[in-house]
């Protein structure tokens, strides 16, 4: 994951050798070489998907030095650390160290195998809320990822995960468990939200850019959105109608600096 862009680009070579300097360890090798055991591991697997972004987007503007600069920068959970670098609000140190302690936090949230998450089509959101009650059985199951009209995440204890995918079959949806180590999104991660916690003061700003309006990327750390984040569904599906409806838009044109497909060949959320 990421070596294609590494091997043609010497900023985002630079990107992972600040990455492996922050950690101490060394992401790219895991990154470039696996295994996918250990890179399927959130603890690794978070500062990969980061540090892979991050050097997309500096491969993009070495390739494109003229690429007009962005009205928004947008990130889905995870993803929000990356818009955050994007954005000049944080340093990617400070970034990468951030999400790998968050990684840390949620992989020990719920013992490895405990847990999952699947990807609900064919439904909308209530169609999905009703199937999640009916799976529980008590249990910790319910929405995650609100992505797309007709795609919605679920997480919670792996049973009820299990029984959720039985029980779509009868309802005319499909089904996919996702390969991740830990139910995010759920209320399971609550061991790990008060150590993912962004405190003023804590982290510097990157001391580059910023853009013009970096989605609220300033005022993040401070409402305490990436600690609530951590238990709370991820509305990413929003983001771009909300986008769309902005009148100060005009002809709106996206790029996606970030590993594909998820985090592509090697990775996890």
């Amino acid at each position: 994951m990421g070596q294609a862009l590494c091997e043609v680009s010497p900023r985002a070579r630079a990107v992972f050798e600040r990455a492996d300097q922050a950690l101490g360890f060394s992401i790219s090798r895991l990154c470039f070489e696996g295994p996918d055991s250990e890179l399927l591991l959130t603890k690794f697997a978070q500062p990969a998907i980061l540090t892979t972004s991050i050097a997309a987007l500096e491969a993009l503007e070495e390739a494109q030095p003229s690429l007009p600069r962005p009205a928004f920068v947008l990130g889905h959970s995870l993803g929000e650390y990356s818009a955050l670098v994007a954005a000049g609000a944080l340093a990617f140190e400070d970034a990468v160290r951030v999400v790998h302690e968050r990684g840390l936090a949620m992989q020990e949230a719920v013992p490895e195998g405990q847990g999952g998450m699947a990807a609900i089509m064919g439904g909308d959101s209530q169609a999905v809320i009703r199937l999640c009650e009916d799976a529980a059985q008590g249990e910790v199951l319910g929405p995650a990822n609100f992505n797309a009209p007709g795609q919605v995440v679920i997480a919670g204890t792996r049973s009820a995960i299990e029984r959720a995918v039985e029980l779509s079959k009868s309802r005319s949806l499909k089904a996919i468990v996702l390969k991740v180590s830990a139910p995010f999104h759920s209320s399971l991660m609550a061991p790990a939200r008060d150590r993912v916690d962004l405190r003023p003061g804590v982290l510097r700003p990157a001391g580059r850019r910023p853009w013009p309006r970096p989605l609220a990327a300033y005022d993040a750390p401070r409402r305490g959105r990436t600690r609530a984040q951590t238990t709370l569904p991820s509305r990413v599906g929003v983001a771009p109608h909300a986008l769309a409806r902005d009148s100060t838009i005009r002809s709106p044109r996206t790029v996606r600096a970030a590993p594909w497909p998820a985090a592509g060949r090697r990775g996890s959320r």
